[in-house]
């Protein structure tokens, strides 16, 4: 049954890539999967958003405290007892995304265009305005994906430093903003750095 829900982003985990053979059409958003943590409104326990395909490249960059309300998305049946479980998949539903007094309204054409306004984006590596810009959540981070980031290094992590191919390695355990917020500094996440 589709329906509305309003809801904000609590945590993500990043994009991951669906068990499909090959992707229809040649489409290869298609494969794309982001699941999303969310507290919806008027409910006391996490539920769960997946976005499919396009829908997960459009809203990778978000992260938690945005808000959104989602139009046309499917609640799952089979959902676990005490938490609720939404898709979003196809050309039909449309989310509204809301940040910091900014929003965006995402349907069928906009979605096909993947097009975001800057403050969805993430930043550029470079100074702009005599300034680099920081990416907010390590949570919403792609593989491969160049940004300038903000962290608290939680420990380093072993085997420690070794060096390959010209560069110098070192695994890092960091604390992601919204670890913090939740409580959960033993499950900082760890990520190898290069320098």
């Amino acid at each position: 049954m589709a329906s509305k829900v309003r809801c904000e982003i609590r945590y993500h985990g990043g994009i991951e890539y669906q068990d499909t053979e090959s992707a229809e059409n040649g489409d290869e958003y298609e494969l794309l999967l982001l699941r999303i943590t969310v507290q919806v409104h008027g409910s006391e326990n996490p539920g769960q958003l997946q976005l499919h395909g396009r829908w997960a490249t459009m809203l990778q960059p978000s992260g938690p405290g945005d808000l959104l309300l989602i139009e046309g998305a499917q609640e799952a049946d089979e959902a676990e007892e005490h938490s609720r479980c939404f898709s979003v998949a196809g050309p039909l539903p449309v989310i509204t995304i809301y940040r910091e007094g900014f929003h965006f309204r995402i349907d069928n054409d906009r979605l096909q265009d993947l097009q975001q306004p800057e403050w969805l984006k993430l930043p550029q590596v470079r100074k702009v305005g005599g300034a680099y810009k920081y990416h907010r959540w390590l949570c919403t981070l792609r593989d491969g994906a160049d940004s300038n980031l903000w962290a608290v290094v939680w420990e380093n992590a072993r085997p420690g430093p070794n060096f390959k191919d010209g560069w110098s390695r070192c695994g890092l355990v960091l604390v992601d903003p919204p670890d913090a917020q939740l409580g959960i500094f033993g499950d900082a996440r760890e990520k190898t750095t290069e320098h």
